[in-house]
């Protein structure tokens, strides 16, 4: 029997916002330690609250149609927090394209775009309060649309 230690359990570069009413409080980098379909456990040095709501970008290890970087993007809840290790419950989840370093993801742009935690052309590297937050209101308007 092979060991587990293979691609599954690769620790993969993280980058997480702490959210409070839609609004970003805290932010930061950090590494995934388990991965799972309902929760992930990972490290970072901000110290999170249990019950707090995250929202956390998961470089992804294999591209679309073999050509285009993509980021996990979960929205979750804090269940547990000791020193620099973190849980969180997942309770949606998103695949996202990642624009590429050299303005490639120009003229697109939206959700699937590389806005926000997404990608490298965020327009000043920056991540902006409330970005990640507005981009699923839009989604879920979308989502109520098109069942009415």
């Amino acid at each position: 029997m092979e060991p587990k230690n293979n691609k599954q359990n690769e620790q993969r570069e993280l980058r997480y916002k702490l959210v409070e009413d839609d609004v970003t409080v805290a932010s930061g980098t950090g590494r995934t330690i388990d991965l799972g379909s309902g929760g992930l456990s990972f490290e970072a040095s901000q110290a999170f609250q249990p019950g707090a709501r995250v929202e956390i970008s998961i470089s992804w290890p294999v591209l679309l149609d073999d050509t285009c970087a993509m980021r996990l993007v979960i929205f979750g809840r804090v269940l547990r927090s000791v020193g620099s290790k973190h849980a969180c419950m997942i309770e949606k989840y998103q695949f996202r394209t990642q624009a590429r370093a050299l303005g490639a993801g120009a003229g697109r742009s939206g959700a699937m775009g590389g806005e926000g935690m997404g990608g490298g052309a965020t327009g000043g590297g920056a991540m902006g309060a409330g970005q990640m937050p507005e981009s699923f209101r839009k989604e879920t308007v979308k989502t109520k649309s098109a069942g009415a």
